[in-house]
């Protein structure tokens, strides 16, 4: 049998082992990641008050970008808030969308 022969199962084994401790681990993030989703939103899939990044709990765009958005420029608006605080593009959207709404 030989050498190749003793190797090709044990990386198999390995591989296959791997494999399963990757699928756990992913299950795992995403419990995480749904059960996360289910207390930060409301009953009407609207943020709750709590989440951090909810758009009220942001900080309060500058009156430049404010100005960007009531030209209905909101793209440069995002990306000019995310300079400006940090945060993601994605928190910087679902804010600049909930001062163009209101």
């Amino acid at each position: 049998m030989g050498i190749a022969g003793t190797v090709v199962p044990i990386v198999i084994v390995v591989v296959v082992a791997g494999l399963i401790v990757l699928v756990r681990k992913l299950g795992r993030s995403v419990e995480r990641d749904l059960e996360r989703t289910r207390t930060l939103l409301r009953d009407d899939n609207t943020p709750s008050s709590n989440d951090p990044y909810a758009p009220q709990n942001l900080p309060r765009p500058s009156d430049e970008i404010m100005a960007l958005i009531r030209a209905r420029d909101t793209i440069t608006a995002a990306r000019m808030y995310q300079l400006e605080t940090g945060l993601g593009l994605i928190e910087c959207k679902r804010a600049i969308d909930y001062y163009a709404n209101r």
